[in-house]
């Protein structure tokens, strides 16, 4: 994220599982490690463990993140499968 914002001027949305599962990261985590300096941080919305990003489960706000983006770039296996199929 900081090589892409360097190169170019762009909005950065960073999103977050709204519960922790498995090994994702949440809002304090994505804080812990300095996210917000470089990016919006903003939660999915789901409310349950979920082991993807699974868009009819996000909140309206991601839903609509993700509708406008040019770019998504999904990390984990779990997500890249649920993305897939959108």
């Amino acid at each position: 994220m900081e090589t892409i914002r360097g190169q170019q001027d762009l909005e950065i949305v960073f999103v977050v599982r709204s519960v922790p599962t498995l090994n994702d990261a949440t809002v304090n985590e994505a804080r812990s490690v300095g996210i917000h300096e470089i990016a919006t941080i903003v939660e999915n919305g789901i409310d349950g463990p979920c082991p993807g990003t699974v868009l009819h489960r996000c909140s309206q706000e991601v839903m609509g993140l993700m509708n406008r983006a040019d770019m998504i770039i999904s990390k984990g296996g779990g997500n890249f499968d649920a993305l897939e199929e959108e």
